[in-house]
């Protein structure tokens, strides 16, 4: 009796696990099939921000100034790059170049200085290379002394903020601008977790304050791996190009929608 009843569990702990492993079998070729129709979906939706990303050429034809030609050769290929993130039109590079803009930066700017004179005709730039971001006050106010402060400020810092980013430094520019619009980078760093913090940081300072603008660097840094150089933060010869482009836009977005 005893051996007939351990017969019958055993047949029936087989079932058991056969029932399981169908079970098993039939739920993973479900997941697959989600997990199909999700990269299905994933890669249609890549190739419609494709569709998207296709912008029309800038027509060079009756364009004679040989400078605003190879500025706007240099934009038209980021245009088809990168899309509407850095997008700018040639009426816009004709239109809003003499804007004036104040920016005080590091080594970042410092890189895209060449580039950014390119763009804006009147920038007054005060960017040094490993400038700490505690300096920024004093930097702001000799350029409010010899009145260089523009229509609209750039304050690209904080890649070398021992203390992360000093809230102090961002406040005292803004007051001092009275009203301004005031655009701040974010920034690229090799180190994951500062980089989010500090990023984190300036984006909360942009949220909580008037006139304020994020100039997203990290975002159009990251969309190609020709942008930063091999120490993980500074850019390239056409990351500077990039950046420049992307400060560009900001500005005549703001001014555009200040019209």
């Amino acid at each position: 009796m005893l051996k007939e009843f351990k017969k019958l569990l055993n047949i029936v702990f087989l079932i058991a696990i056969c029932l399981t492993c169908a079970f098993c079998g039939s739920k993973n070729a479900d997941n697959v099939k989600v997990e199909n129709e999700n990269e299905k979906t994933e890669s249609n939706s890549m190739e419609e921000n494709v569709e998207e990303a296709k912008i029309e050429k800038i027509d060079l034809s009756d364009v004679e100034d040989e400078n605003l030609r190879a500025l706007l050769v240099s934009v038209d290929e980021l245009n088809q790059t990168l899309g509407q993130d850095v997008y700018v039109s040639k009426e816009d590079c004709i239109e809003y170049k003499d804007v004036k803009v104040s920016l005080i930066g590091d080594s970042i700017a410092e890189f895209s200085k060449t580039h950014l004179k390119k763009f804006f005709k009147n920038i007054w730039q005060d960017s040094v290379p490993g400038r700490e971001m505690v300096v920024g006050i004093e930097a702001y106010d000799q350029m409010a002394k010899i009145d260089r402060v523009g229509d609209i400020m750039i304050l690209s810092l904080g890649n070398n903020a021992l203390r992360g980013i000093e809230l102090e430094v961002l406040e005292h520019v803004y007051e001092g601008i009275n009203g301004r619009p005031l655009i701040i980078p974010t920034i690229v760093m090799p180190y994951a977790g500062q980089e989010r913090n500090r990023n984190r940081e300036l984006r909360h300072f942009v949220e909580t304050h008037d006139n304020c603008y994020i100039a997203d660097w990290n975002r159009v840094a990251r969309m190609s791996d020709k942008f930063i150089s091999e120490d993980g933060v500074h850019p390239t010869g056409d990351g500077s190009r990039a950046y420049a482009q992307l400060l560009y836009k900001t500005v005549v977005d703001i001014v555009k929608n200040s019209k």
